[in-house]
């Protein structure tokens, strides 16, 4: 075997044999990395009622024993268990249609995994929002959520009211506007027979008038 013929096979077998080490290189520096946990999108936004009641804290935090404080920071906690029960609300309302989508395979598990931990965080923001309430009335903490529902429940009848009689409102303006479109119409239409009318009694005078003249003047 020549020479030739040994180096020209040799060169593409070690460029091939580097290759492969270069790879295998790469793929266990990749797996001695350590594993990033996969980003999750948030299940539903951060509670503005909760930041709010959270600088209101802050910034009452040396006159807590004063009237007007304790009911301005129960106020803006009642408003927090309120926008909290709005978020059980919706997810309870999306948990076994999600679930049901995920068993069909019409989303992926990442999903429902992104749920279970908006679940757990909800769980315990409930648990704070129940310990805060108690510090500033002993058992409110069994009460609070029932409250929050409540004012939600008449906020939303209110809100009902509203726009039934904001309804109510555009049809009767409807409802006038027909009328008076209709009315206009009846107007034109005796505005035209009117005119009509008056046409037809000139038309008569004149035929009148000319007849008596044809008469004269046969009579001259």
């Amino acid at each position: 075997m020549s020479t030739s013929f040994i180096w020209v096979n040799i060169v593409p077998i070690g460029s091939l044999i580097s290759f492969i080490i270069v790879v295998v290189a790469i793929i266990s520096w990749s797996r001695s990395r350590p594993a990033k946990p996969p980003i999750r999108m948030p299940w539903f936004e951060p509670s503005n009622e909760k930041a709010a009641y959270e600088e209101l804290v802050a910034k009452h935090a040396g006159d807590v024993e004063d009237p007007t404080t304790v009911k301005i920071l129960g106020g803006a906690l009642v408003r927090r268990a309120m926008a909290d029960v709005k978020i059980l609300t919706q997810m309870a309302q999306e948990k076994n249609s999600l679930h049901a989508l995920v068993k069909t395979g019409a989303i992926g598990e990442d999903m429902w995994e992104s749920f279970q931990v908006a679940e757990q965080e909800m769980q315990l923001e409930l648990q704070e929002v129940l310990e805060e309430a108690d510090t500033f009335k002993p058992g409110w903490s069994k009460t609070i959520f029932q409250e929050a529902q409540q004012i939600l429940q008449q906020q939303m009848q209110k809100e009902h009211e509203e726009n039934m009689k904001k309804q109510q409102a555009h049809m009767e303006a409807m409802g006038k506007a027909a009328a008076a479109q209709e009315e206009a119409l009846k107007e034109e239409e005796r505005q035209a027979t009117l005119k009509e009318l008056v046409e037809n009694e000139e038309r008569e005078k004149n035929n009148a008038t000319n007849g008596l003249k044809q008469r004269s003047s046969k009579k001259k």
